[in-house]
């Protein structure tokens, strides 16, 4: 937030202040009315804000009117710096400490993922359009050219044949739209693997929601299909 004002500057719990370079010259409570934080800075430039002062406006005036390296290290060497590393180090002993693997259990039960993610991929798919409009324009291209070749096939034996061929020949054209659908599985594998490790949902509904998904455009390209035949 750009210059907030001291009502809601104090409506924060923590504060994470960086110094020129990326360098941490503030990270942890603000404190009651922000005392916590006066307190740290007042020490730092040896004079205290006002009573109606803006404590934004305060630690910005003393950050300016100092030097970045002196607040940096006033920060490593206060009470504040030392508990935030126990608090990270006893975190990271706890979760060290915890076997790994994927996830067993889901939060929301299985009905309310496979909607949630049968909507998702939904909308990525409708706001996606080249690849319906690829797998459109092929299967009624394809379409059109075995509805001349195949054109008032006979009923006998012949005309078996012909049907048999159009089957084969329309089955291996529709390779070509199936092929595109594998790239957008690509690019969402690194956000399935993250949310199904952290047991956001199943690989198991991911893939029941990316099925149904599909069905909806099949459907209407099917619809294109037999018109033009």
């Amino acid at each position: 937030i750009h210059q907030p004002s001291k009502k809601m500057f104090e409506s924060f719990d923590d504060l994470l202040l960086l110094a020129k370079g990326g360098r941490v010259a503030y990270c942890g409570e603000l404190g009651p009315k922000s005392q916590t934080l006066i307190s740290h800075f007042t020490s730092l430039s040896g004079k205290s804000p006002s009573a109606s002062a803006n404590p934004a406006d305060f630690v910005l005036s003393v950050l300016d009117g100092g030097s970045p390296d002196e607040a940096v290290a006033k920060f490593k060497e206060s009470d504040i710096c030392k508990q935030l590393n126990s608090a990270i180090d006893a975190d990271v002993k706890e979760a060290n400490s915890q076997p790994r693997g994927i996830a067993a259990k889901h939060s929301l039960h299985f009905f309310t993922e496979f909607g949630l993610l049968f909507r998702r991929q939904f909308l990525v798919q409708w706001r996606n359009p080249s690849y319906s409009f690829l797998r459109f324009f092929v299967s009624a291209g394809a379409t059109f050219i075995l509805g001349l070749l195949f054109f008032d096939i006979k009923n006998n034996v012949q005309g078996a044949v012909f049907a048999i061929a159009a089957i084969f020949f329309m089955t291996f054209v529709l390779v070509i739209p199936m092929q595109a659908a594998v790239i957008p599985l690509i690019e969402d594998r690194a956000v399935l693997y993250r949310e199904a490790v952290s047991g956001t949902y199943s690989r198991f509904t991911y893939g029941l929601g990316q099925l149904f998904a599909d069905i909806p455009f099949h459907a209407l390209n099917t619809i294109i299909m037999v018109n033009l035949n």
